[in-house]
């Protein structure tokens, strides 16, 4: 920005690609706001903006989820006779899909065909993502179809949205047949495409069906990684069968950088099966690996902790989640954690409850 900002007083003046440079740099650095500035400074030193620099700010604000201003921006396109691109229109379909507007993103298809341009693999995938998640599995199915009858040969990533999109809606069959179509079309199913695979089967109880799995992982250079082993472990403590690998101490000597999602799997894991001890070393050994509880972790032990009478523990750990600012605000009314309404419900429980114990000694 500062080299551009030399040049203008230069003999040689900045052009359009180099304002579109930074607009782009800037909107991808979440600079949004400073790229609309330049981008109405190019305009006032007569630099005519192109497809370029419209696709970069318009692909800035929709990041920014502002579709206002980036629709704004298209329909300003419209009147400079600035014919937006492929690119454009994909932008637009990916914003308002992952907004959960399918239906405009549909419009938005259909506006694509009528102006000439042939949707791409990337086009489609938007939308069927976006059929995915308002759950609309049937017209996901059918564009995923018509990608195929058009001529284009669907990318892994396009396969790991029909799976994940399968596998979400309990639909694991189509998904393993797809799984299966990839490698018949020699292509390589990404650490994504079975860490998907294994959490559906995991979650329709076929988990024995994993370790085969697995194998495969390795052989296909595609290794499990954290997510793999996360979701793993989550089906392993649900069924109760933590001391299978892979498990806890499996990830650990390992050297896998665990997160709060993985500490706080196997938390509960050890609080379902009654294990509230083990499960009191672990929170406790999170902080020692520089690892944060967050409002989960606190949930779980709080929970177990009065489940078990052990209610002066659950207060003090209750009073340290309050003092750490982890509390969650009125506002979640349909939060499952703790909202403060329900703190002081326990609180005052836990009191009263002291207090009888006392009085009947």
């Amino acid at each position: 920005m500062e080299l551009l900002q030399k040049l203008e007083n230069q003999p040689v003046k900045p052009n359009v690609v180099m304002y579109n440079t930074v607009v782009d740099g800037s909107c991808e650095d979440g600079l949004v706001n400073e790229a609309e500035k330049l981008f109405s400074k190019m305009i006032a030193m007569g630099i005519s903006p192109d497809v370029v620099s419209y696709n970069s700010l318009i692909h800035g604000f929709c990041c920014a989820s502002q579709l206002e201003e980036a629709t704004r921006l298209l329909n300003e396109m419209f009147k400079s006779n600035i014919k937006p691109n492929i690119y454009t229109f994909n932008i637009f379909i990916d914003a308002l899909c992952k907004e959960g507007r399918a239906a405009e993103a549909q419009k938005m298809f259909d506006m694509l065909l009528e102006r000439g341009h042939k949707p791409s693999v990337v086009t489609y995938s938007s939308l069927i993502d976006g059929y995915f998640l308002v759950n609309k599995v049937n017209e996901a199915a059918r564009l995923f179809n018509k990608m195929i009858k058009a001529g284009l040969a669907p990318s892994v990533q396009s396969y790991n949205i029909m799976i994940n999109g399968y596998c979400k809606n309990k639909m694991v069959d189509q998904a393993i047949t797809l799984f299966k179509e990839m490698r018949c079309k020699s292509l390589v199913p990404d650490v994504v495409t079975y860490s998907t695979i294994i959490d559906g089967l995991c979650k329709s109880g076929r988990i024995s069906f994993v370790q085969e799995l697995l194998v495969e992982m390795h052989q296909s250079g595609q290794p499990p990684n954290l997510v793999t082993y996360c979701i793993l472990l989550n089906a392993l403590c649900k069924i109760q069968h933590l001391d299978e690998p892979p498990n806890f101490e499996h990830l650990l000597v390992n050297n896998y950088c665990l997160d709060v999602v993985t500490y706080n799997i196997m938390i509960s894991g050890l609080a379902k099966e009654g294990l509230i001890d083990d499960a009191m070393i672990l929170f406790s050994k999170m902080k020692l690996n520089d690892c944060l509880p967050d409002t989960v972790s606190y949930e779980i032990i709080i929970r177990s902790l009065l489940a078990r009478n052990k209610n002066e523990q659950a207060v003090k750990v209750l009073r340290e989640m309050i003092s750490k600012g982890l509390l969650m605000n009125d506002i979640n009314k349909d939060s499952k954690f703790m909202t403060p309404c329900e703190v002081g419900q326990i609180l005052e429980w836990v009191t009263r409850s002291s207090t009888q114990t006392k009085s009947a000694n």
